[in-house]
């Protein structure tokens, strides 16, 4: 039996008990920027090949590729930060967490650049009775001083 055949839904692989440990998880490789950690954890999950699992892995992928320029080193400068936001486009009742994180780019003698950019991406869950049924990238996440607006 091939292994595409073979896969699990996120809504029926979660639990009560398994979700806060794979939310805790997810958290700690998405703070790596290492799209390799992401694919081994939704593995174990036995859901890389769920539709939605792998539209996730795409993009999670771009995110963490397309900072990195060819032929420099890019490395992350600092540790990376979260932050609740809201997604403007989303129904009621998901969680989004921000990712932001830090990088340069390296001269070819190995001195990092005095630029530094940073990177921002938006991750949102949703819950039912406790248990995990969707998470994916959000792409409308609001910015720090829009939530500040909200919030107001």
């Amino acid at each position: 039996m091939s292994e595409k055949s073979n896969f699990k839904l996120v809504k029926d692989v979660f639990t009560e008990e398994n979700t806060m440990q794979f939310l805790m998880e997810l958290d700690l490789v998405l703070k790596v920027i290492d799209y390799n950690q992401i694919e081994k954890l939704l593995y174990r999950y036995s859901i890389v090949n769920d539709p939605e699992c792998i539209e996730f892995l795409n993009t999670i992928k771009n995110i963490f590729e397309d900072w990195k320029i060819e032929g420099s080193r890019s490395v992350l400068v600092d540790d990376v930060g979260t932050r609740v936001t809201k997604c403007f486009a989303c129904f009621l009742g998901k969680n989004v967490i921000a990712y932001e994180f830090y990088y340069c780019h390296k001269s070819k003698d190995g001195f990092p650049s005095r630029i530094v950019y940073a990177r921002e991406f938006a991750i949102y869950t949703e819950m039912k009775d406790n248990r995990l049924v969707d998470f994916g990238v959000c792409n409308a996440f609001l910015e720090k001083d829009e939530v500040s607006l909200i919030e107001k």
